[in-house]
């Protein structure tokens, strides 16, 4: 039987817990930028500003912003909540991150 510790580190070659991989932006890049949470469909700098990102609120709360700054989800109460309403606002088929830049999806 497996023990609680390993079942929280998952399973496969990543060893991602199973809660990271479910959220939809297992395949992006994320990095922190001015106290938010960012994606990007790129590993290197300049990255894709092309994801919505994750901004800390008020008393443990989030909000998720679009690209070009509208608002997905205002009030978020888990930072998991909030990278699931990213992946649920990304259109079927996004793309995974690519080794390279910006520039280089263009």
């Amino acid at each position: 039987m497996a023990s609680a510790s390993s079942e929280r580190a998952g399973s496969g070659a990543t060893g991602r817990r199973s809660g990271r991989r479910s959220t939809g932006t297992a395949g992006l890049f994320p990095f922190l930028s001015h106290n938010t949470l960012r994606f990007s469909r790129c590993t290197g700098y300049p990255y894709s500003a092309d994801v919505p990102h994750v901004e800390p609120t008020h008393g443990n709360r989030f909000r998720v912003v679009a690209p070009g700054g509208s608002l997905v989800v205002e009030g978020a109460n888990a930072r998991d909540a909030a990278a699931a309403a990213v992946a649920s606002s990304l259109p079927p088929g996004f793309p995974p991150a690519v080794a390279g830049t910006a520039r280089d999806l263009a």
